[in-house]
This record gives structure tokens, sequence and C-alpha cells, in this order.
């Protein structure tokens, strides 16, 4: 951080000092102003780039620590040894074995599930993370018939029809035809709003035929916590 904070305290020194010399005498050497100010530019985005990082840095530690707050010693060391793995996030297919894998596609059968009855994955329609129209076809390939999008509302589903990169047409049919429930949750799992969202999205399940989708934006955090309900509902340990 003092690095970080004597090496603004230089530029801002360097940016002052072309600015007297301009005022105080006319550089002889167009070129070397040139570099000069080439130079400075370099800095700056040197800088910027070491703010930037520093920003997520701290968000992370920030994260960390609240996740803490919460977390047995067991839950904090799963949370190390993740960390350490340092992976990298990729929006590219070719960087995955198959479709199911990049869309974090699978069905669920823990407890007392019936197979190709509950599904999970990334969404088919918020297309942010590049995964859209794979979960698209794989829902379709399966025979989903009620959908439960866990991150969106109507205006945001709505929206996304109308962008340039749309190509999931089965889930348009589902939400047309009145299959779909969008209940626009957040991630925080204490709030009361999310426990009635979780019920309304078991209520919504039982009044609609399956095969059934579950699916936040990429079927991880809010995904993962309401399939832990339901899975502990039917009977998994």
């Amino acid at each position: 951080m003092k690095k970080f904070f004597n090496l603004i305290s230089i530029l801002l020194l360097i940016v002052s000092l072309f600015s007297c010399g301009n005022v105080t005498k006319e550089l002889s050497n167009k070129e070397n102003a040139t570099n000069g100010a080439t130079l400075v530019e370099a800095e700056t985005t040197k800088v910027q780039s070491q703010q930037e990082e520093l920003i997520q840095q701290t968000k992370a530690s920030q994260q960390s620590a609240s996740d803490s707050m919460w977390q047995t010693d067991e839950e904090k060391e799963i949370n190390r040894k993740y960390r350490d793995l340092n992976l990298k996030y990729s929006k590219n297919r070719e960087d995955f074995a198959s479709d199911e894998i990049f869309a974090n596609f699978r069905n669920v059968k823990v407890g007392n599930i019936k197979e190709g009855i509950l599904y999970r994955g990334a969404s088919p329609i918020d297309n942010s993370m590049g995964r859209a129209k794979y979960a698209d076809k794989l829902i379709e390939s399966v025979g989903i018939k009620f959908d439960i999008d866990l991150s969106d509302n109507d205006d945001k589903v709505k929206k996304q029809f109308s962008k340039k990169d749309f190509e999931s047409e089965y889930f348009k049919s589902l939400y047309e035809s009145g299959k779909t429930i969008c209940l626009h949750m957040s991630t925080n799992y204490r709030e009361q709003k999310y426990h009635d969202r979780v019920v309304k999205a078991m209520v919504a399940m039982s009044k609609n035929e399956g095969p059934y989708y579950i699916h936040c934006i990429e079927g991880k955090n809010r995904t993962g916590f309401i399939l832990a309900v339901i899975e502990g509902l039917a009977g998994a340990s």
C-alpha cells in the first residue's frame, strides 16, 4: 500500500514538473516532449491497473471476512483449499469436455427423487456467461415442462428476448405458455423474502407437471441452496 501511494506521489510530481516546464521554458526538442508524455501515460495506465487490482483484492478480502463469520472450521478449510486451486473462469465452450459440463447441467437424483424428473444448471435465457444457448438445447433435449428461474423477473426476461445474441427459443416457448416462474431472488438466504420465494418455487412445482429445470445465472449459489432443501425433503441425508 505504501509503495502504491509513493508511486502516485511520484506521478503527480512528474505531471507537475511537465506543467511547470511548459510555463517557464519551452522545450527545444519536441521528440523529448512526446517521449515524456508517453512515459506519463504509460505510468498512469500502470497505476490504474494496480488500483483496480487492489480494489478487487480488497473486495475479495472483505467477502472472505464476511463469510468467515458464519462458517465452521471445516467450511473455512474447504474454502482455503478451493482458493489454493486458483481456478480461472472461462466463457469458452472449447475449454470444457461437453455441453453439459459447460452449462453446469445435470439430472438431480439425490434422496428419493425419480430419475429424469428434476434438472439443474445455468440460465437458458441470461447469456452474460455465454451459456444460455447450450442450456436451452439441453432442457429441450430432456423435455423440460416447467422452468424455475431464480434470478430474473418478467422485465428482465423480456429484455433478453430482444438482444442480438438471443438463441433460446425453447425457453421462450415455455415462458409464453406460462410454464416459467420468475422469482428474482437475491443470494442472501437469511432474508425472509428469500425463504418465501423458496416456498413459492416448490408450490409452483407442485401445481405443474415435470420434468422441472431449476436455475439462477450460473446454477450454483441460489440453485444449489434450493436443491439442497428439495433433496432434504426427498429423503437425502
